[in-house]
């Protein structure tokens, strides 16, 4: 009897590893970002910010099934917003009546940490929690027919560490659809400087927490091109 436990025992664990994956993805993201603006008593202004560059993402994925796993990974972003104030005079006077558009970004690294529930070879959620890094930042300014640009690496109008949360979902292929949401407001709260070509408003004053839409797909699982995992077949896909 023993003998028969020990020996099943080994089969369990044997097939339960057997079960288990892991392996390392390199993806791509497109989004699509807003702010959620809180600045001269006014939550307008916003505009939609469009950062097709620098949105990678590699991590290790531990699979334990088909149907739930984690991941650890590590990226970088290009984050940021866009604000515009039609009508700046109606605020200060020394202004005149141009349109101020500003774009503010950064690049940041982070930690993302996940889980992914569902079916993997049709579709699943996946959601989490992500701890980056600002590195470069950059404003760009256009007002009165003129722009300028200022960028600056480790600035401190941006806070040392943003936290942030994100969900989605994954398709065959590996296309994917992910909504995330930046709990850390964009600019240091402490940074009492005032923003150039804003009428008098300091950046630590300026609300504004980022969130985004974006499209992607996983371009490489190990050293082999991510979609050769999938096969075609009469019911479906499978890997």
């Amino acid at each position: 009897m023993k003998k028969l436990f020990i020996f099943l025992l080994v089969i369990s664990i044997g097939g339960s590893v057997t079960a288990q994956k892991l392996y390392s993805t390199l993806s791509f993201e497109i989004p699509f970002s807003f702010a959620s603006i809180d600045a001269y008593d006014s939550k307008d202004g916003r505009m939609m910010r469009f950062a097709p560059w620098a949105n990678f993402q590699v991590a290790g994925n531990f699979d334990t099934g088909n149907t739930f796993g984690l991941y650890l990974g590590l990226s970088i972003k290009n984050i940021g917003f866009s604000y515009k104030i039609e009508n700046p005079n109606a605020i200060d006077q020394s202004f005149n009546g141009s349109v101020i558009k500003k774009k503010f970004r950064t690049y940041n690294v982070g930690i993302p940490l996940g889980l992914k529930l569902g079916s993997f070879d049709k579709f699943y959620f996946y959601g989490g929690y992500e701890l980056e890094f600002p590195l470069h930042y950059k404003e760009k300014t256009f007002y009165a027919n003129t722009k300028t640009i200022n960028k600056e690496w480790l600035s401190d109008k941006t806070p040392d560490l943003s936290h942030s949360f994100f969900f989605g979902v994954e398709f065959p292929y590996s296309l994917n659809l992910k909504f995330k949401w930046y709990i850390t407001n964009f600019f240091n709260t402490d940074y009492d400087e005032l923003i150039p070509n804003l009428p008098t408003i300091k950046y630590s004053e300026f609300g504004s927490n980022v969130f985004y839409i974006s499209l992607g797909i996983n371009i490489f699982q190990n050293f082999d091109f991510y979609c050769k995992r999938y096969i075609e077949s009469a019911d479906g896909y499978y890997y």
